[in-house]
């Protein structure tokens, strides 16, 4: 009979929201588009393309409408919630930024990967930026990482924001 064997779909993690505010040229934006019209809420009049746009914007709204959001909660803006819910196939191989030491982090490093951590502090609701992620590391990145660690169950000087490599590796840090 030779049944096909099933493997399983992995799916785009959420890059955040100030990703799609800073409107991104990707495959994951059309992938988005593509299962926002396989779920009955493309927008689109010829399709989805790779440049979030206001279209995109409106057929996301269209299915956190679907999911039970009204009001702001229904802005189409992507969240967490509403992108998982989606489930985005991947675009290609995710790769994760290495830890590159806690005596890195006390160096002042000037770097991208400082900028794609804050990203992903914010994607997890461990925001202390006022502004946002920058590549310089600051004072906002030590307490954003300081409340993921404590979102992950340490305290004292396990919670000191200063990133290890278990709380590192549990972050997921896309590679800049």
């Amino acid at each position: 009979m030779r049944v096909p064997k099933v493997t399983p779909v992995d799916y785009e993690p959420f890059p955040g929201a100030a990703w799609f505010q800073s409107n991104p040229n990707s495959p994951i934006v059309t992938a988005m588009g593509q299962r926002l019209v396989e779920e009955g809420c493309g927008k689109y009049q010829s399709g989805p393309g790779p440049q979030w746009s206001e279209t995109d914007r409106a057929s996301y709204q269209a299915w956190q409408e679907k999911l039970g959001y009204s009001g702001a909660d229904a802005d189409g803006w992507p969240g967490r919630t509403t992108w998982d819910q989606l489930r985005v196939p991947r675009q290609g191989a995710l790769e994760y930024e290495p830890f590159p030491g806690a005596a890195w982090f006390h160096n002042n490093p000037h770097s991208p990967v400082v900028t794609a951590m804050g990203l992903r502090l914010i994607a997890e609701g461990c925001s202390a930026y006022e502004l946002g992620a920058g590549p310089q590391w600051s004072e906002a990145d030590r307490l954003s990482y300081q409340k993921w660690q404590q979102k992950l169950g340490y305290t004292g000087t396990n919670a000191d924001g200063w990133p290890g490599k278990s709380s590192w590796d549990k972050l997921s840090v896309p590679k800049s």
